[in-house]
């Protein structure tokens, strides 16, 4: 059973990432333990802001959480924007693309990371395994 560490809505606009990370760092440490808080710190920043900005949201919603279960955290952003294809938005080396390095980092970070439609959203996930 995963236990929820986090889930929480932002408003779709610039101020999100830094939300998310200030919602991050009230998180209990012995859920989201320090060794794990930077990383996932980056994750969610990464993923907050690719969110605002390929879906235009400007005013809507993002939903953030984090799960873990067993070895496994999970950290989730959903939105109301249309997804990607993760096979055909190939994460590129900084500097090979005019875009940002989002999906570089989250790539690195992650140990699995992917993009699935749920009920008419976006949902793009990362696991990191934590043992």
């Amino acid at each position: 059973m995963a236990s929820h560490i986090l889930e929480l809505q932002l408003r779709g606009d610039r101020t999100a990432p830094s939300e998310a990370r200030r919602a991050l760092s009230e998180c209990d440490p012995e859920l989201l333990p320090a060794s794990l808080r930077s990383d996932v710190v980056l994750l969610l920043s990464e993923l907050v802001s690719n969110a605002i900005k390929h879906a235009r949201l400007m005013g809507g919603r993002v939903r953030i959480a984090l799960a873990r279960r067993d070895s496994i955290l999970r950290v989730e952003v959903e939105d109301p924007g249309p997804c990607f294809d993760p096979a055909q938005a190939k994460p590129e080396e900084p500097g090979e693309t005019d875009g940002g390095i989002g999906l570089v980092v989250v790539d690195r970070l992650a140990d699995r990371w992917g993009v699935e439609m749920r009920e008419g959203r976006c949902l793009v996930w990362a696991e990191l395994v934590t043992q």
